[in-house]
């Protein structure tokens, strides 16, 4: 599964680091991503089981 963090997002989308942050937000708080632990602080992957 891939990981990604507020960088990997400002790339796709072509924004500051404040909206890729937002956007990683708003995905957490809708269960469509989940915080990865063990890895660095602000990364996330796709939350395929809705857990």
């Amino acid at each position: 599964m891939q990981i990604v963090g507020s960088a990997d997002i400002m790339k796709i989308l072509d924004c500051k680091t404040t909206k890729a942050r937002l956007i990683l937000k708003v995905m957490e708080n809708n269960e469509i991503l989940k915080p990865v632990h063990g890895r660095d602080k602000g990364k996330y992957m796709l939350n395929v089981h809705g857990e």
